[in-house]
């Protein structure tokens, strides 16, 4: 439902919807961030968290750019797919072992988007 809702603010900018949506999350994560201590990050982390979250962003304002240009079924078909490049990320970067079924569902995915892109 975001992806449609994204690609449907086409009026303002990409930075502008990225800092709409993430002003809401942060809004509804306040109170349950209260109840449970706050929004506190370890020091030892910190600059992790913070790297995360310039990348997250960057991402977040490419993913609205591109809805908001191409075909939203195309744009959220890709979009997706992120799972599939954290998976890979995971065994590149982490040397993670994942399991015969995880290999499969990537496979899977990878094959699907490629007969969507090559049937629109």
């Amino acid at each position: 439902m975001s992806f449609l809702l994204f690609a449907q603010a086409d009026e303002v900018t990409a930075v502008t919807t990225v800092l709409v949506a993430s002003a809401v999350s942060l809004i509804s994560a306040a109170p349950v961030a209260a109840r449970r201590g706050g929004f506190s990050v370890p020091s030892e982390v910190r600059r992790y968290v913070a790297g995360s979250a310039v990348l997250e962003v960057i991402a977040f304002i490419a993913a609205v750019a591109a809805l908001a240009r191409g075909p939203a079924s195309v744009a959220s078909v890709l979009l997706a797919q992120f799972a599939t490049v954290v998976l890979l990320l995971g065994i590149v970067v982490l040397r993670e072992r994942p399991a015969p079924h995880q290999l499969v569902g990537v496979g899977l995915a990878i094959v699907a988007t490629s007969v969507f892109a090559v049937s629109t």
